[in-house]
């Protein structure tokens, strides 16, 4: 008796001193890292609502009443509920987009890129043939390689999801809309699966409270398809747990080899966890070695195909089955590798033909090497990328705190069940970490693929901190307040918050919507009147931004084939271009024009045969 009593109370000092010590942690965290930041003065008055609200007689019964419904939904009313959160969000993003006047073209490299790799997908390709050697610089583009093939240096996972938009005639960024509210809906099945409906509706307002978020929600960007297929491949698992069919073990293994030819790093933070966690699942069910083996070759069968693509896509545009597209693109461009610690000889800095992405070099990428050094590391992370994690990852500074406590009420590490699930997000959110601790790139919209595992860890620790409190309305107090800092950053209602820049403020000089509704203009006068042009670029870095490019022709999938062709100008070198116009592509009556990025002028300079010298 008296043992029993000890252990307990031992067991109690224990739990206390962990969560004292993760508590003190959190907020050091938090002010250190964080600044003691508490947001704006619209989330403190949100707050103040929601307490309002709470601690009115009135209401405390009707909110209990309704967290008692919402609590333990059943399977199929929280699948509808998930379905219903994926509308709504649907349109919330769109409109919120709307009203921010965002610019539905393409605004950054990236998705250019993409748009030329779906296109060429929705007839079967993912590169075509280069051009002559003197023509390819004036195609030459961020992102883009276009020699020993023309063609996107992405993975082709992100494209292959979005292909249908070509094949349909859909605006380029419904699909991505699409996946956006279909991951919101995803995180409240899984967060109520894991602590309950009422968490899974602040888990889908956390997510939708991420800036970064909402602004990839219309943009053609990889980490939006990662995180659809990190959600699915949670969810898939859980399914698993519960009879352990191969088909379900296949339908993982499909969604981790999509994921790997989309994100292969991101994928294989939460693959690896999964993969491992359905093994000690079968070694706790003693499984025999047939199942293993079954479970295993459900696995890989299921990830094979996207393996054969990507070997198909590397050894097609780089000549080698093991070298990918986007490292050939960065040996040709970047100083050194992406991943892993350089010293860097400014004397064997690539220097590529194109002069923006020397620019782009001089102004930010050599900075970024020359600090990605083992000796930074640690003073890199806890006062530059730890802040940034935290900041993009969560919709408010203070749920920073939280965080500490939902590790530690995660361990231990040998608890079987449910709580198995929960550790195989903390591990992914720990592989994420360690995995970008040697990449030189840590952009903030990165953070979106590991938001799920940061917002259930801060769930969880707000969990830990009321469990020993039964009455339902203990529950949804927090829950209140989370969601109230969370809609904080809804640019609706805090209207500092600007979803379009998704790089920080100024970033954007507006160059690319002037230009896209210029061209637009151009091309309907040229299509009246069944006439072709192309248009040359010039850019001087006094007046551009360097990556904010114009030169892609993503309406087609040769560049030749577009009515209005996008090309660099090149000042002397560009009679080359107008002379393989005039006799490869036997089009002398091509109209050139310039279009000066400085002034946004397009000025129109003659046709082709009167250019070429002829």
């Amino acid at each position: 008796m008296l043992n029993a009593i000890f252990r307990h109370a031992t067991e109690r000092a224990h739990e206390a001193f962990l969560l004292a010590l993760a508590s003190v942690l959190g907020l050091a965290v938090w002010v250190d890292c964080l600044r003691a930041s508490y947001g704006q003065p619209v989330h403190l008055i949100l707050l103040g609502l929601a307490a309002g609200v709470c601690l009115l007689p009135p209401m405390r019964s009707r909110i209990q009443s309704a967290a008692e419904r919402l609590r333990h939904p059943r399977a199929s009313t929280a699948w509808l509920t998930a379905l219903a959160v994926a509308v709504f969000s649907v349109f919330f993003l769109y409109f919120g987009a709307v009203v921010q006047e965002t610019w539905f073209v393409p605004r950054v490299v990236d998705e250019s890129s993409y748009l030329i790799q779906m296109r060429m997908l929705a007839t079967g390709r993912l590169w075509v043939e280069a051009y002559p050697p003197e023509i390819r610089p004036f195609f030459d583009s961020f992102n883009i390689l276009v020699a020993p093939v023309y063609g996107s240096m992405y993975f082709p996972g992100t494209s292959l999801l979005y292909v249908p938009a070509i094949w349909l005639g859909l605006p380029y960024w419904l699909l991505p809309l699409l996946v956006s509210g279909a991951c919101v809906g995803l995180l409240y099945r899984l967060t109520t699966e894991l602590v309950g409906g009422i968490y899974g509706f602040v888990a889908a307002v956390m997510l939708l409270g991420l800036t970064k978020f909402r602004c990839l929600s219309v943009m053609l960007f990889s980490q939006t398809p990662m995180l659809l297929f990190a959600l699915l491949m949670m969810l898939l698992y859980m399914q698993w747990r519960k009879r352990r069919k191969w088909r379900w073990a296949l339908a993982t293994g499909v969604l981790a080899g999509w994921a790997g030819i989309t994100r292969p790093a991101d994928a294989l933070c939460y693959a690896i966890p999964i993969g491992v966690a359905m093994m000690l699942d079968l070694a706790a069910a003693n499984a025999s070695f047939g199942t293993y083996a079954k479970q295993a070759v459900a696995l890989l069968l299921g990830g094979l195909p996207f393996l054969a693509l990507q070997g198909f896509q590397n050894h097609g545009m780089t000549g080698q089955w093991w070298e990918f597209p986007e490292a050939r693109y960065a040996d040709e461009t970047y100083p050194a590798p992406m991943l892993g610690f350089h010293r860097i000889d400014p004397a064997k800095v690539p220097k590529p033909p194109l002069l923006q992405k020397r620019v782009l070099n001089e102004q930010m990428v050599v900075s970024l090497y020359e600090r990605h050094t083992p000796s930074k590391l640690f003073q890199t992370w806890w006062t530059d990328r730890l802040a940034a994690l935290l900041s993009f990852g969560l919709p408010h500074p203070f749920f920073a705190v939280l965080l500490p406590i939902g590790v530690a009420a995660t361990l231990p590490f040998r608890a079987n069940g449910e709580r198995r699930v929960r550790i195989t997000l903390l591990v992914s959110v720990l592989f994420f970490v360690g995995f970008y601790a040697f990449y030189v790139f840590f952009i903030p919209h990165y953070m979106i693929v590991v938001a799920p595992g940061l917002i259930l860890l801060s769930i969880f620790g707000v969990e830990r901190l009321t469990c020993k409190y039964t009455p339902t309305l203990c529950q949804a107090v927090p829950a209140f307040a989370m969601i109230a800092l969370s809609c904080g950053s809804f640019p609706c209602i805090n209207p500092t918050v600007r979803d379009p820049e998704i790089f920080g403020p100024g970033y954007f000089h507006g160059e690319l919507p002037v230009i896209a509704v210029d061209l637009a203009e151009l091309e309907s006068q040229l299509q009246a009147a069944d006439r072709k042009a192309l248009v040359l670029f010039r850019y001087t870095p006094q007046s551009s931004a360097p990556d904010e490019e114009p030169v892609y022709n993503t309406s087609v999938i040769f560049p030749h084939d577009s009515r209005v062709i996008r090309a660099h100008d090149l000042g002397p070198q560009n009679v080359a271009l107008f002379r393989y116009f005039l006799s490869v592509r036997n089009e002398p009556n091509r109209e050139v024009y310039l279009y000066d990025r400085a002034t946004l002028g397009l000025q129109k300079l003659g046709t082709v045969h009167q250019l070429a010298g002829h």
